[in-house]
């Protein structure tokens, strides 16, 4: 199915969970800056939304709304990782014991 052919209740949950996604990031970021991530976290949830759906078995505008704030989720945690990659290694060195 075409994302033209998608009903206004998809559309309205895509608005209203990248809304929630804007809102929960901290006030302290650029609005541009919190754009991108928001429209990321859509750009790839919209296109997998319908396999997710039918792999748990959920109707596909749950499944969207939950998606949303999923990725952006792992998108900033991954974004932090990489700001912040000595850290992070020095974590993983010491779980590996080297």
């Amino acid at each position: 199915m075409s994302l033209l052919d998608k009903s206004p209740s998809f559309w309205l949950a895509v608005i209203g969970a990248s809304i929630y996604v804007y809102r929960s990031q901290p006030e302290e970021g650029a609005f541009l800056g919190k754009l991108i991530r928001v429209v990321g976290a859509v750009a790839m949830t919209v296109p997998t939304h319908e396999e997710v759906a039918l792999m748990i078995g959920a109707g596909e505008n749950i499944t969207l709304i939950l998606m949303i704030p999923l990725i952006w989720v792992i998108l900033d945690a991954s974004a932090a990782i990489i700001k912040d990659h000595k850290a992070f290694m020095a974590i993983v060195m010491k779980k590996v014991g080297k």
